[in-house]
């Protein structure tokens, strides 16, 4: 499953941007009528918020500062 495309948008850690397409394709998406889909919608909204809450690959760590006493 490709969460991004049932989504669709690209991939992104934008929180914001990932709750609006969520929201927008649920109120299409009625659990009594589409329960499949409705259930590969959820679970693509679960990835997505999962994955923009990681750091990115190629980001460093955070640095901490050591101050000398």
């Amino acid at each position: 499953m490709n969460h991004w495309k049932i989504l669709g948008i690209e991939a992104t850690t934008d929180k914001r941007l990932i709750k609006l397409a969520y929201t927008e394709i649920l109120k299409k998406t009625s659990p009594t009528e589409y329960p499949e889909e409705f259930k590969d919608l959820r679970k693509a909204y679960e990835l997505a918020i999962k994955e923009a809450k990681r750091p990115a690959k190629n980001e460093d760590p955070p640095h901490t500062k050591h101050t000398q006493h």
